[in-house]
């Protein structure tokens, strides 16, 4: 597994491909949802991985799985 995007405001169209989301903004809103669920500030960054798991920038712990948040999952 290897970042696909690391902090930023902004998710990368091309991170969002990868993950097989539909544009960044569906991804966005996948990843705000993620951070609500562990009580982050919506300020947070972190790295998104090539697997979807967002990892804290500091720590290096696993928060969550992006793609648990992607529709239709």
């Amino acid at each position: 597994m290897v970042p696909l995007q690391i902090g930023g405001n902004t998710i990368n169209n091309q991170t969002a491909r990868a993950l097989g989301f539909s544009d960044r903004r569906e991804e966005g809103r996948a990843l705000e949802a993620l951070k609500k669920d562990n009580k982050l500030a919506p300020s947070h960054h972190g790295k998104i991985m090539s697997n979807g798991d967002y990892v804290d920038g500091h720590t290096g712990e696993v928060l969550g799985d992006i793609l648990d948040y992607k529709p239709g999952n």
